[in-house]
């Protein structure tokens, strides 16, 4: 008999679901265990044997034990599991292989089958809802046997059948190998059932890992706030526009805040906030302070601003991945950066300009960032008169002409992972446009932290191929850049003694007044042109994904796993290379042993000269867990080691809290005298990832 979380615990204010493993019987000793009594069949270890078909496999999927029938028919009775009236999402799971034993031509047969039955009066009724069968010796094992026998329990004691098809011998997709029922949200408590029969030694069905799980709704709190605020706030202004950037602090989300008052208002723990990039138009923090990002950015463009008005804007840091649930916020010495959009904004003005290219290649890598005014812009009543390298027009400078590169833009936005950027003749008014100094540009910029975004960016580019650079950027005196626009002269003038090297962007005011800054992310990848950086689940595995375009000298990749709370790293995979690529690349690792919740990954590229380069950031949120824990002696030991930044909260089954303890350093056990019966355990771990385990006491 168990005995599960009682409603009881429903008291406390605040929840989360998390989906649990109430039941397990995997023939190994499994927790917390599904017990059970056969009639005929008995476990079997190992691996098959050569000349069986599945040749040479394990026998069972996890640990080294299964269940097997061969030539009888037996009968699994799993105890009753009551207590289910706090789960939702419930179902019955486990799996299922077949096999050919001494020979290649034996397997399940139509007359072969497995049944799962199923009871809610506690084994007084069954009915019979799914059967999977064989058909022409077919065999099949759970790895290569991809095939999932599903239902939901209709209770009409008429299964659902599944057989492998017309074909003999090895089944793939039509191998079930999983055998899954949904059962009613209504259920308190099940029983079920495993009927098994095959008709001869030379064929035999195994079944492993057989599951009840469900979703628990538990006590959910803010856990851990963040200690370290962002810091370095900048903007680039527009007139309806401006670009945010920021160094991040340690929380593992962040929220932007906007408004035209220098506010006090600060976010509620517990609390997500939706966010829009358009202004008045995300979840206020307060009355009139609107929120413009939400998640692990540094950088945000905010939209439908007015022209001459000074905004304020703060970064709240917070952990916690539950949304409206666990987010606690760092509310204290949270700085202000208050900044003024630009007021003449019925003609095309330049904005920004970077005079020092990301790469070697300056004639080809430099920009120039103009903001459109009221009215739409024609690419041919654009022309730049260059500090040095010619005017770019479309009438009066011969080749030196502004046009659209397709190629180029769909570089970009792969990059990105967004269509940040487009082609548009005419441009529309008030747009943003990029002029590339040349047509094809060796760097490819990296703008997907903006992505994704509702602005989208215009691209120009100058007919050059030259690599000289067209800002003269250095030497003293100044510099100016002179254009036209629709008619209407524009001019900046800048001083290249103030540059900072490589990255050097220059930012004007409305009349012109330059300011300088370096940007330290605009710097050329070691050798590799890096697309597709990418992270995704593969069963309870992170599959890390990407691709280079092209590599020069490269010497390895090294796959690694960011711990932000703890300022830590650890190297997953790593992966050496040939040196040198003009073709397409693809690549993967895989980590094996995620964290729970949130985990951070970034790509580290070595050349075979020791310069290294790292990716952007990218997160994926696991939401499983392989925590357990036993009660031994006045000592609470858990089978996966707690770390600094975990929190640990003991409630009793009527959801009375006992104790709760915060970790300051890596342990697997707790000192803590605990009553007998049934325990609840709620960890809050380090990235904002919470769940809820059962501890039996006796």
């Amino acid at each position: 008999m168990k005995v599960f979380l009682s409603a009881s615990l429903l008291f406390i204010i605040g929840y989360t679901s998390a989906q649990t493993t109430i039941a397990v019987q995997d023939f190994d000793g499994g927790s917390p265990s599904w017990s059970f009594v056969n009639t005929n069949g008995a476990t079997v270890t190992g691996n098959s044997a050569a000349g069986d078909r599945p040749a040479s496999s394990a026998v069972y999927t996890s640990a080294t034990t299964s269940f097997a029938t061969v030539n009888t028919s037996s009968v699994l009775t799993f105890g009753n599991i009551s207590g289910l009236g706090t789960y939702t999402s419930k179902y019955i799971e486990f799996r299922l292989a077949s096999w050919s034993l001494g020979s290649t031509g034996n397997g399940a047969e139509t007359s072969d089958a497995v049944n799962l039955d199923i009871s809610f009066d506690g084994g007084t009724t069954y009915s019979n809802e799914i059967q999977v069968t064989g058909n022409l010796n077919a065999y099949w094992h759970y790895t290569t046997g991809t095939g999932l026998a599903t239902a939901v329990y209709d209770g009409n004691n008429t299964p659902t059948t599944f057989a492998p098809g017309s074909t003999t011998g090895n089944k793939t997709t039509d191998g079930y190998s999983t055998v899954h029922l949904d059962l009613p949200n209504s259920c308190t408590q099940v029983r079920i059932r495993i009927r098994a029969i095959n008709n001869t030694t030379a064929e035999r069905w195994t079944v492993d890992d057989v599951k009840l799980i469900g979703t628990i709704t538990a006590p959910c709190s803010p856990g851990t706030a963040p200690t370290t605020n962002a810091s370095s706030v900048t903007s680039t202004n527009f007139c309806t526009s401006a670009q945010i950037n920021f160094t991040p602090g340690n929380g593992t989300n962040r929220i932007g805040v906007i408004s035209l008052t220098n506010f006090s208002d600060t976010p509620v723990n517990g609390t997500n906030y939706t966010a829009n990039s358009t202004y008045g138009s995300g979840a206020s923090v307060g009355t009139g302070n609107y929120v413009v990002m939400n998640g692990t950015a540094n950088t945000v463009t905010v939209i439908g601003l007015s022209p001459g008005t000074t905004y304020y804007f703060k970064v709240f840091e917070y952990n916690g991945v539950n949304p409206n649930c666990d987010e606690s916020y760092l509310n204290t010495s949270v700085a202000t950066y208050s900044f003024t959009t630009q007021s003449n904004c019925s003609t095309p003005q330049i904005r920004s300009i970077l005079a020092d290219a990301c790469s070697s290649v300056e004639g080809l890598d430099e920009q120039v960032i103009i903001e459109n005014g009221a009215n739409a812009l024609s690419i041919n009543d654009i022309s730049l008169a260059f500090p040095s390298g010619g005017t770019y027009c479309n009438s009066g400078c011969g080749t030196n002409t502004l046009g659209n590169n397709p190629a180029y833009i769909a570089q970009l936005n792969a990059m990105a992972g967004c269509n940040i950027f487009t082609y548009a003749d005419p441009i529309p008014a008030g747009a943003i446009i990029v002029v590339f100094t040349g047509q094809t540009p060796s760097y490819v910029f990296d703008y997907s932290p903006q992505c994704p975004s509702t602005q989208q960016y215009y691209a120009v580019f100058c007919n050059n191929t030259s690599t000289s650079g067209r800002f003269a950027n250095s030497g003293t005196g100044t510099r100016t850049l002179d254009a036209i626009f629709a008619g209407t002269t524009e001019s900046v003038t800048y001083e290249p003694s103030l540059l900072g090297g490589n990255g050097s962007f220059i930012d004007f005011d409305d009349p012109g007044n330059p300011t300088y800054r370096v940007e330290p992310t605009c710097v050329y990848p070691l050798g590799v042109e890096l697309i597709n950086w990418q992270a995704s689940m593969m069963d309870n595995d992170v599959l890390l994904t990407w691709t280079t375009l092209s590599e020069t000298n490269l010497g390895k990749f090294d796959v690694l796993r960011i711990d932000p709370i703890n300022s830590t790293e650890q190297t997953v995979q790593t992966i050496y290379v040939n040196g040198n690529s003009d073709s397409r690349k693809e690549y993967s690792a895989v980590d094996s042993d995620p964290e729970p919740g949130m985990n951070y990954y970034q790509l580290l590229s070595t050349d075979r000269d020791g310069k290294q380069e790292r990716s952007r950031m990218i997160a994926i949120n696991t939401r499983s867990s392989k925590q357990y824990a036993r009660y031994y002696n006045g000592t609470v030991i858990f089978g996966q080691a707690l770390k600094k930044g975990d929190a640990v909260a003991f409630y009793n089954c009527e959801g009375k809290e006992i104790r709760s303890f915060g970790i300051n350093e890596a342990k697997n056990y707790i000192e803590l005298d605990l009553s007998p019966g049934i325990s609840l355990i709620h960890i809050t771990y380090r990235n904002g990832f919470s769940e809820v385990i059962r501890l039996p006491v006796n």
